[in-house]
């Protein structure tokens, strides 16, 4: 799988709004799938060797309200990633 990098114009006020961004990101890198043992549902920490392809890098810009993330997983992956902060992502791109 190539990497990809996506940049995505984000609304964020304060470095708590562009932290929680960084933690969101950060969390997403290498992590791992929800999986069933026996009965029940793991979801952390991830022993099983499922982990998923995590992110390579990203920047988080509060100067430039952007967010670059390169990254094996698809833009939709990222997408909903940055969304789950409660960001308001303005507008995204594929850049390579």
């Amino acid at each position: 799988m190539s990497d990809h990098t996506y940049q995505f114009n984000v609304k964020m006020h304060c470095s708590g709004c562009s932290g929680a961004v960084q933690r969101a990101l950060g969390k997403a890198d290498g992590a791992c799938p929800p999986h069933f043992r026996g009965h029940y549902l793991i979801l952390s920490p991830c022993f099983c060797g499922m982990r998923m392809t995590g992110i390579s890098s990203y920047e988080v810009s509060l100067e430039k309200q952007e967010v670059t993330v390169n990254t094996a997983r698809s833009y939709e992956d990222v997408l909903q990633v940055i969304s789950k902060t409660g960001k308001e992502v303005l507008s995204g791109t594929t850049i390579a």
